[in-house]
């Protein structure tokens, strides 16, 4: 093989290698915010089936009384 023929097929797979990696982090980093977003979510979902618990209890003790 010649020097150009070389250079050439490097830079192909340099560019592949790169191409790959560059959707590999996209995807990684698109599944890090999901699993986050959804942490939070969870989150949020909690805090209002405690706040609806609390104030489902109250109405409820100020209906018995």
């Amino acid at each position: 093989m010649d020097f150009t023929t070389t250079i050439t097929t490097s830079a192909i797979v340099a560019a592949f290698v790169n191409i790959i990696g560059i959707f590999w982090l996209k995807e990684r980093l698109k599944q890090s915010i999901k699993h986050e977003y959804d942490q939070d979510l969870e989150h949020l979902k909690k805090d209002l089936e405690y706040d609806l618990d609390k104030k489902k209890r109250l109405y409820e003790e100020a209906s018995s009384v």
